[in-house]
């Protein structure tokens, strides 16, 4: 069984699940939407932030520091980020119990399966573009960044536009209904180990599309990985300058991304 579908199995039999590095913005926004699916969420990371105040107000136990006694008998999966290596205690523990062990990433592309999803992958500009998208559809979303006037990093919705990550791999694991390539730099070798591999992902991601890819039309991985696709279709900058609140054209890239997806988006209903 791959590791999503295994992470779906798991979120479908609910009961309680612990995240090893709570702290961190996508973790953060993993359990909030964990704890709003009915499932019974704790976490532990090293330090006390404006995550864990607002994971406890959300119901999720956060505890400080990391120790094998994190994972108790009402414990029946671990999620970790991807900063965590096997060495943590929790993650000894849990493989020492027999309790199963998934990736951020894994458990965000089970989350979002039965959902309608947009995913947002790419080098730089993910939070951006994402961000920028769930404001204009006003739909769900798991952001890796805070977000002034958001309610936090992740809220579920019937439609989802999430960050997916390419750095450890888990980018592969996604189906989505959309997906928005905001460019491709060769990045996070010590994961991938090469370039065919780190390309790799996208093309997987390409491959596994329901309905529409958006890639930067200048981006020259990017376009060699959608070339000949049907389903992929390129967004640039429009002739005069979008007007936002944000400097810079590698945020006007972000938002042609999002005006490329919501005005399809919009066609449709």
């Amino acid at each position: 069984m791959n590791p999503v579908d295994r992470a779906h199995l798991l979120l479908q039999r609910g009961g309680g699940v612990h995240l090893v590095g709570v702290a961190g913005i996508g973790m953060a926004g993993l359990a909030a939407l964990l704890t709003h699916r009915g499932l019974a969420v704790s976490g532990c990371d090293l330090r006390e932030n404006r995550q864990t105040a607002w994971l406890r107000e959300k119901g999720v136990e956060v505890l400080q520091g990391h120790s094998a006694h994190h994972i108790d008998t009402g414990v029946g999966w671990v999620v970790r980020s991807t900063a965590v290596t096997d060495d943590h205690p929790e993650i000894h523990r849990a493989r020492e119990l027999g309790i199963p062990v998934s990736r951020r990433g894994e458990v965000l592309a089970a989350l979002v399966r039965d959902r309608v999803c947009i995913a947002v992958c790419g080098t730089h500009g993910k939070t951006t573009t994402t961000a920028l998208l769930a404001q204009v559809l006003g739909c769900g979303y798991c952001i890796g960044g805070e977000v002034a006037g958001f309610g936090g990093v992740a809220r579920d919705g019937e439609t989802m536009v999430i960050e997916a990550d390419e750095s450890d791999g888990t980018l592969v694991g996604y189906a989505p209904d959309y997906a928005v390539i905001t460019n491709i730099d060769y990045d996070h070798m010590e994961h991938h180990g090469s370039e065919a591999a780190f390309v790799g992902c996208f093309e997987r991601l390409v491959e596994q599309a329901r309905q529409k890819v958006f890639y930067r039309a200048d981006d020259p991985i990017a376009a060699r990985v959608c070339a000949g696709n049907p389903k992929c279709e390129p967004f640039s900058l429009p002739s005069k300058p979008i007007d936002l609140p944000l400097p810079g054209e590698h945020n006007q890239w972000n938002a042609a991304a999002a005006l490329a997806v919501s005005r399809l988006w919009k066609g449709e209903e």
